[in-house]
């Protein structure tokens, strides 16, 4: 329901302010524009109303839209454990709402409201949204990515076969340099047993036949 009110005030109302953002930015950028507005002076139920008519996220290619309020409320969501609808999801991953649609850009739409500087709540946004990424703990591959590439490539096995080949490969090799033993296609380990001398004739600890397995 966001969406279609959303839809019907930007259709009817004019634009004034717009910014091209990666698709990967747009579901970390709704509920800092909420608490910009906020620190503008403007009150919670008009903030309500101006990320549901007055803010949208569109893809450049698509032309799917959502609403500064499903961002919003997504995101408040999440942070209670709600769980999430599937397109608001896939642009948590980074993808398109759509699912069929490849696009990487979105671009966030601001009403007119001459009480709203849109430029300085913009601003002030993306300073909120870079002090919340900064307090992220770092991971260079969050489990919730992978597992999206992987589905990608399930929905696309031939676009995709090349670059899960190259992750594959790139993969069993770092098991072989790293010394790990993949069944069928390392190696197997060599022994060596070390006797005592013929002239020591009782076995120690230290003269005690022993084996050695070197990979």
């Amino acid at each position: 329901m966001h969406s279609q009110r959303a839809k019907s005030a930007m259709d009817t109302g004019l634009t004034c302010f717009e910014r091209q953002v990666p698709v990967e930015s747009v579901f970390r950028l709704g509920l800092p524009i909420a608490q910009a507005l906020g620190e503008a002076g403007v009150g919670g139920p008009v903030i309500q109303q101006l990320m549901v008519g007055s803010v949208v996220a569109e893809c450049v290619s698509c032309r799917l839209r959502v609403s500064g309020a499903e961002l919003t409320e997504a995101a408040l969501g999440l942070s209670a454990g709600a769980a999430l609808t599937d397109k608001v999801e896939r642009l948590r991953l980074g993808y398109c709402a759509r699912r069929t649609c490849p696009s990487r850009y979105y671009l966030f739409k601001f009403a007119d409201q001459s009480a709203v500087d849109w430029a300085a709540v913009w601003s002030r946004a993306q300073e909120l949204a870079s002090v919340a990424e900064e307090k992220k703990p770092r991971n260079s591959f969050p489990p919730e990515k992978l597992f999206a590439l992987v589905a990608r490539c399930f929905e696309n096995p031939i676009k995709y076969a090349l670059p899960l080949a190259v992750v594959v490969l790139i993969a069993l090799v770092w098991f072989l340099r790293s010394g790990c033993r993949v069944p069928g296609i390392s190696p197997k380990p060599r022994v060596f047993i070390v006797a005592p001398q013929p002239d020591q004739l009782s076995p120690s600890k230290t003269n005690a036949t022993r084996s050695f397995i070197t990979r």
